[in-house]
């Protein structure tokens, strides 16, 4: 009899542990995230003993947000969405839809956004916040994380159905990271992140057993000089391989809260597409030898570049 008692008192003590396990990594991940901004913002030009420090509590943040990330559940929105939890440890969850796509099927989806209320992201006017993107293919549910501060932070991307962490990437954004991701064949899938003011790129990423790469997938001209700010008359030079595709743009082009494709991908065709005019002019490219034939493109050619006056 007190065998069964003991096993029973077991079983309720460790109930709430299994039922709660990804919030408690999640709300490992804030303590985590706000000692290392609280550092970072004291010391905005460390010495190397603060350096040091600052690294220290950065890496201990990352691998926080990947036992998050490698929580078998973490991306259940029924075990999110209305969980006091978190709610009385101020992450608020909400769901926004891909109002951008005119897929209507992709229309369906939700993305969440958990936003840490109260903790403001450096200067930005809104808090700290991070995403979960999952995009339901053929054989597989993916899903995305993204961390993020200030503008930026990493990515990755996690197979459902076998729990695991198949890529990651930095991402330069401080809204959705993704959006689209399509497969090109069965050992090949194209990737569309989000640069927001900055534009859109495409990636290509090749399966593996454990991991998946990135791959030289597109051929054609590049800017010759990518670091420096991108106009009508920067130059360009062609380059038989390329990782990205990049539509470019800036703070003038495109409006902070616009999130609409620059890229068009047809699955029937594999068809990868950009509009050259406002007339709807694409410039095309098909999906042939594992490879991308396109120029990277800048906005201006055909949008008002000029800067927003100023009161």
């Amino acid at each position: 009899m007190h065998t069964h008692f003991f096993k029973s008192l077991t079983l309720v003590l460790l109930f709430p542990l299994l039922l709660f396990a990804q919030e408690a990594e999640l709300i490992q991940y804030k303590s985590d995230m706000m000692a290392y901004m609280a550092l970072d913002q004291k010391y905005p030009t460390p010495t190397a003993v603060q350096k040091k420090q600052k690294d220290s509590l950065m890496h201990r943040m990352e691998q926080s947000f990947l036992a998050f990330v490698r929580h078998k559940d973490s991306h259940q929105k029924a075990k999110l969405k209305g969980n006091l939890a978190l709610q009385n440890r101020g992450i608020t969850y909400i769901e926004q839809g891909r109002y951008f796509y005119d897929d209507p099927i992709e229309r369906q989806q939700q993305d969440i956004h958990l936003m840490f209320y109260g903790v403001y992201d450096y200067k930005r006017p809104d808090f700290v916040s991070m995403y979960i993107q999952l995009f339901p293919l053929e054989k597989e549910t993916y899903a995305i994380y993204y961390r993020k501060l200030n503008g930026k932070g990493t990515y990755y991307l996690k197979a459902i159905t076998s729990n695991t962490i198949l890529f990651s990437s930095e991402a330069f954004t401080p809204e959705r990271p993704i959006l689209a991701l399509h497969p090109l064949d069965a050992q090949h899938l194209l990737l569309i992140e989000s640069m927001h003011r900055q534009g859109h790129r495409a990636l290509v990423l090749k399966k593996g057993k454990a991991k998946w790469q990135s791959l030289s997938a597109f051929v054609g001209k590049t800017w010759t000089n990518p670091t420096e700010p991108i106009t009508k008359t920067s130059p360009m030079t062609f380059q038989s391989q390329r990782q990205y595709l990049y539509i470019a743009g800036n703070e003038n082009l495109i409006n902070s809260y616009e999130f609409r494709p620059l890229l068009f991908f047809d699955p029937k065709t594999k068809t990868l597409s950009y509009s050259l005019n406002a007339a709807g002019k694409k410039a095309t490219a098909s999906w042939k030898n594992q490879r991308f034939t396109l120029d990277d493109f800048y906005l201006g050619h055909y949008k008002d570049d000029k800067p927003m006056p100023r009161l």
